[in-house]
């Protein structure tokens, strides 16, 4: 299985391939594919670096600093040129998104639907440097990938599984 990882930021994106055979393991593996674009450095372009398990790097000046159009050319890399690593866009079989928030609604990963995509849009209010972005990320994929099935990783919902501090108020206080 093919899993394609993309972690958004407000300025910049990070991407990874990983192929798992089996059960999931305990760590990651190492990527077949990593790009990470950065657009910080001047307005109005990315810098993308991108590297395969099979020693493959490069750096890249993108004259774009839309995330859409960054995604579209960073994937396009998996299956054409010197990184490629896959035959095809289709051999993708699950993309995931880490989310920053999705309050008290998502306490695990979700499977990304309209609804889950208006409620991280709702949810940019409270992480307005984050979740537009997240929500790029869905809908490039969207763009590209219309068949592939994503799931959106919530940092909320890893925040709900730890145990709440006891501060002496009863009953604890919830901090989302």
């Amino acid at each position: 299985m093919k899993i394609l990882i993309l972690n958004a930021g407000s300025s910049s994106q990070k991407s990874r391939l990983y192929e798992v055979s089996g059960t999931l393991p305990d760590l990651a593996p190492t990527p077949l594919w990593q790009a990470d674009a950065d657009w910080t450095r001047h307005q109005g372009t990315t810098e993308l670096k991108i590297a395969t398990a099979s020693s493959v790097t490069f750096t890249e000046n993108l004259d774009t600093d839309a995330r859409p159009e960054v995604i579209t050319h960073m994937l396009k890399t998996l299956w054409s040129g010197k990184a490629q690593v896959i035959a095809q866009a289709s051999d993708i079989d699950i993309v995931g998104h880490r989310v920053v928030h999705g309050g008290l609604e998502f306490e695990k990963s979700t499977l990304v639907t309209p609804e889950v995509k208006a409620a991280i849009a709702r949810m940019a209010v409270l992480a307005p440097a984050h979740n537009p972005a997240n929500l790029e990320g869905i809908e490039a994929i969207e763009h590209i990938l219309p068949s592939v099935p994503q799931v959106a990783v919530f940092d909320t919902a890893f925040h709900h599984q730890m145990p709440l501090a006891r501060c002496g108020l009863s009953p604890p206080l919830r901090v989302v």
